[in-house]
């Protein structure tokens, strides 16, 4: 913490029990209850981490309405795509495509082996390391999926127009670097 936010936070606290205020508790609309709808998010609203992770959870929660009973997460989802996209790809090139560690991708691999979605299989590059496939399962699972994602992916764009969504994909692109 910078020595002028340290001051200040320290400064915030001198002559109270905890920062507080000693008798009055404050003035004004923060004594009030205030309504989620009415609440004053400040500076939060002008800054895309926020605005990204607020937007990230709401998408997260209609995938988990969405996939109810599929027994599928997103990131089970989002390996399944790439390797029906990539047979044969290694393990841990998988991990970091998807920004996943690799000690939280054997478990998922493991996971899609179990419900006989995904093989592991030697690699003909590589003895070390495992190919991954999808199974004849996996892949008719994988086209059901997909199904089960564009209907999310129209409700949570559903505010905007096919431009707008195009223009949201390049500008989230851009901000990944890619």
């Amino acid at each position: 913490m910078s020595d002028a936010i340290a001051g200040k936070a320290g400064a915030a606290g001198k002559g109270t029990a905890g920062g507080r205020r000693k008798g009055r508790r404050g003035v004004g609309k923060a004594d009030e209850a205030v309504q989620p709808g009415e609440l004053d998010l400040g500076m939060l609203t002008e800054l895309s981490g926020y605005l990204v992770r607020r937007a990230q959870l709401a998408i997260w929660q209609d995938f988990l309405r969405g996939f109810a009973g599929t027994g599928i997460t997103p990131a089970q989802f989002s390996a399944l795509v790439v390797i029906g996209a990539n047979p044969g790809v290694i393990q841990t090139v998988l991990a970091n495509a998807l920004a996943i560690e690799r000690s939280a991708m054997v478990p998922l691999i493991d996971h899609l082996e179990e419900l006989g979605l995904a093989i592991r299989v030697p690699s003909a590059s590589d003895r070390r390391s495992r190919a991954l496939h999808l199974t004849a399962t996996g892949t008719a699972v994988l086209r059901d999926l997909e199904r089960l994602v564009r209907e999310h992916e129209a409700r949570v764009t559903a505010a905007l127009t096919p431009a707008e969504h195009e223009t949201l994909l390049a500008l989230l692109r851009k901000m990944m670097g890619g």
